[in-house]
C-alpha cells in the first residue's frame, strides 16, 4: 500500500520498525502484515492498493517495511504528483 499524505502527519508502523509521514510524504507498507497507524486529529490522506509487492525483489534494501519517502526528494516528488493526478482523474472518472 502506498499512504500519500497531503495534510497533517501519520505515525506508521509494522514488524518493528516506523516511522512518521509528513504534509506531502509517502510511505509504503505491507498491507498483508499487522500494521498500525495514528493519525493527528486533522489529516488527509489518499491510498492506493498494488496488488502484491511483486517489484519489491528488485529492491532489496526496501523490503524493511514500513518505509517513507520524504516529500523533498525527487522519488517523492514524482511520485506525489503522479499519486495527485490519479486521484484528480478517479474524482472526474466518475
Amino acid at each position: 500500500m502506498l499512504l500519500l499524505v497531503y495534510c497533517g502527519d501519520v505515525g506508521l508502523a509494522q514488524a518493528g520498525r516506523s516511522t512518521r509521514l509528513l504534509n506531502g510524504d509517502m510511505g509504503i507498507y505491507d498491507q498483508a502484515r499487522p500494521f498500525t497507524m495514528e493519525f493527528v486529529p486533522r489529516h488527509g490522506n489518499h491510498r492506493l492498493q498494488f496488488r502484491g509487492l511483486c517489484w519489491l525483489p528488485a529492491y532489496p534494501r526496501w523490503r524493511a517495511l514500513p518505509r517513507r519517502i520524504a516529500s523533498a526528494s525527487k522519488l517523492g516528488a514524482l511520485t506525489a504528483m503522479v499519486v495527485g493526478q490519479l486521484v484528480e482523474f478517479r474524482s472526474f472518472a466518475r
